[in-house]
């Protein structure tokens, strides 16, 4: 006979000997987990192993308080596969790098705009001080044909014809002759200095230019053809020469009375 089924035949005559009626009995089955029909299975074996006599005795035996429970019924096993979870370690890892690369990418961008705008910076501040000497130059140049035309006015329409150093670092006087207090028509500068090559007169030549950025030649008795000396004899005219830098070379300009 089954270990188990002997067991619980055994529980129902220790209870029927202790004085449990049979309906208790089953009550305390059915409380266990016993379906009905097992019930009913057991006390039908019982009472055919007692000789199909319900009202045999047998021997009184201590009375156990708990039936015995069924385990015919495996438990059932959950199919659903456990979900993978990553170490709990990796997580600061992988956010530690996400924050670097950010990091990294941020650095370079400021890296490569600071790089930039020092280009640029270096680029516009070229270009702002030619720009500013240029425009210092055109000045000076209009400066020189206000002097010159102030002589010919107060000269009897005669042109001066030579430079001399004034008062001041950046003062010239215009002369005729010899420069005397009577003669003089001093011009104030703001660019080009007081030195005997700075600001000039020169010779009429057809072809004629300033060797570099810093000269000005004034040419008497003539006018300008576009940034070069136009025809001569010209009597109470002047053209003033001079250049701006153009990158490697010089632009040679050309102005007059």
């Amino acid at each position: 006979m089954d270990p188990q089924l002997q067991q619980s035949l055994d529980y129902i005559r220790e209870q029927l000997a202790a004085g449990q009626s049979e309906a208790a009995i089953r009550t305390g089955f059915a409380q266990s987990g016993w379906p009905q029909p097992a019930v009913d299975n057991l006390f039908t074996q019982y009472y055919a192993s007692q000789g199909n006599n319900p009202e045999a005795t047998v021997p009184a035996q201590p009375a156990t308080t708990t039936p015995p429970v069924t385990t015919s019924a495996e438990p059932v096993q959950s199919t659903q596969k456990p979900k993978r979870r990553l170490p709990k370690f990796f997580i600061p890892v992988i956010i530690g790098g996400v924050v670097l690369l950010v990091l990294i990418l941020i650095l370079a961008l400021v890296l490569r705009g600071s790089t930039g705008s020092k280009v640029i910076n270096k680029t516009s501040q070229a270009a702002l001080t030619q720009n500013a000497g240029d425009v210092a130059r055109k000045t000076d140049v209009a400066q020189i044909l206000a002097g010159i035309s102030n002589y010919v006015a107060s000269h009897s329409g005669n042109l001066p014809d030579q430079t001399a150093a004034g008062n001041g670092p950046d003062t010239i006087l215009l002369c005729g002759g010899r420069c005397t207090p009577a003669s003089e028509m001093p011009v104030s500068l703001s660019h080009y200095k007081n030195t005997p090559q700075a600001v000039s007169f020169h010779a009429y030549a057809k072809d004629l230019k300033v060797p570099d950025a810093e000269t000005v030649y004034i040419v008497g008795n003539t006018s300008c053809n576009g940034d070069s000396l136009g025809a001569t004899n010209q009597p109470s005219r002047a053209a003033v020469l001079f250049a701006s830098p153009n990158g490697s070379s010089l632009k040679q300009q050309c102005v007059n009375l």
